[in-house]
């Protein structure tokens, strides 16, 4: 409890690492502070992917990448479109109460608020609008529930070779969220490569990196 504090789950320790000072000591110092964990069952492996799994120089180069967008000044950047989502929010609750008989109306806002989140991270992620293109965010958030159940089952070796329901639709999910993403992938490298201008988001920054290394790659080899 606290500050300096640890639980244990099964024979595994864990801390909780609590001062900003400490996360940057162990932020800078990758290779010494590596992950104790390992991803064995393969629903939570479609999940789990990318940074969060990355170790050593290949976590420090993403994580390079990735920095310059999460600090303070861009995060600022953030609020005009937090405030536009949020508006867009309370029109919808101020119709429900204007329309009801009495002035007054029960909601269950769990949704709406999901929707919220949804739609700001869609935009600072991949730079698309949530509620054009809700089927990529659709698929993560299927594939998150099928994650959680998989978490609360003891994982069996060779498991994930059963023809089990969940292996089945984990991997329907997987296959189709790829290729909504890899056409998106297209689309933005085609624009970039073209000069064409690309709005400012995570993905786009990726793959502006991906293909100067790629052109760099080249260059070194000519």
């Amino acid at each position: 409890y606290g500050k300096k504090a640890f639980v244990w789950a099964g024979l595994r320790p864990k801390v909780f690492i609590m001062e900003p000072d400490h996360m940057k000591t162990i932020f800078f110092n990758h290779s010494t502070f590596q992950k104790n964990f390992k991803v064995t069952n393969s629903v939570v492996q479609e999940l789990i992917t990318g940074i969060i799994r990355f170790e050593g120089e290949e976590w420090s180069k993403r994580r390079t990448i990735m920095s310059p967008k999460f600090q303070l000044e861009k995060l600022k950047q953030m609020i005009p479109l937090v405030l536009k989502c949020s508006d867009q929010v309370i029109i919808e609750w101020k119709k429900l109460v204007s329309n009801s008989k009495d002035g007054s109306y029960t909601l269950d806002v769990c949704h709406d608020i999901e929707e919220l989140i949804s739609g700001v991270t869609s935009q600072f992620l991949f730079g698309i609008d949530y509620a054009k293109d809700k089927e990529i965010f659709h698929l993560i958030t299927q594939l998150s529930e099928l994650t959680k159940q998989a978490t609360k089952v003891s994982n069996l070796p060779g498991s994930k070779f059963l023809p089990t329901e969940t292996n089945r639709k984990s991997k329907r999910l997987t296959k189709e969220l790829h290729q909504r993403l890899y056409k998106l992938m297209c689309e933005r490298k085609k624009a970039i490569k073209e000069g064409k201008v690309v709005e400012d988001n995570v993905f786009n920054m990726l793959l502006e990196s991906e293909i100067a290394n790629n052109q760099d790659e080249m260059i070194g080899h000519m």
